[in-house]
């Protein structure tokens, strides 16, 4: 019996040597929750099969200061996150620059929040994030500006999100 096949939820932290999730071929099926952070040995994000966790629903990642973008460094279109996220959660990290146009692939991202990813910028177009609901930003300055209410670039495109904090206060509390 394969025992991966049984696990639903996996949290990582402060594994120094971990250099691998899973052997491409023993990807489990039914993993529904995943928490990597502090993990610095880990092959780059393309290369972890994610694609192919068609359970997932919820991933959180961070501690790792070499991400710059959660793109397959073969192709800037495909994202290396499976379709079926639900919960997306990225903190701590300090060099990622994008988000990467293959976030379209995401149709059922409800909920997005980041944290302390000071050089991101970008967030993926609304309108390949139709579902989203929540999103929360903080410790991102350059994100922070671009969300300003009324102001930043990116205010018509996150508006009609129903929560939206950036450094943990809503965007539509009327004090400033």
């Amino acid at each position: 019996m394969d025992l991966l096949s049984s696990l639903t939820s996996l949290g990582l932290s402060n594994c120094a040597s971990l250099m691998e999730l899973f052997p491409q071929e023993n990807i489990p099926p039914n993993l529904s929750m995943l928490n990597v952070t502090y993990c610095g040995k880990l092959k780059p994000l393309g290369e972890w099969g994610l694609h192919k966790l068609t359970s997932l629903e919820y991933f959180s990642f961070g501690g790792c200061p070499e991400l710059v973008s959660f793109t397959n460094n073969a192709d800037e279109e495909h994202c290396v996150l499976p379709p079926s996220l639900i919960y997306l959660i990225l903190r701590d990290l300090p060099n990622l620059e994008t988000l990467s146009k293959g976030f379209q692939s995401l149709a059922s991202l409800q909920h997005l929040a980041i944290d302390k990813c000071p050089k991101l910028e970008a967030l993926p177009m609304r309108d390949h994030l139709k579902k989203l609901l929540s999103l929360h930003i903080s410790g991102c300055p350059l994100l922070k500006k671009r969300c300003l209410k009324n102001k930043g670039d990116y205010w018509s495109i996150i508006a009609d999100i129903l929560d939206v904090q950036i450094d943990y206060r809503s965007i539509y509390d009327p004090c400033p």
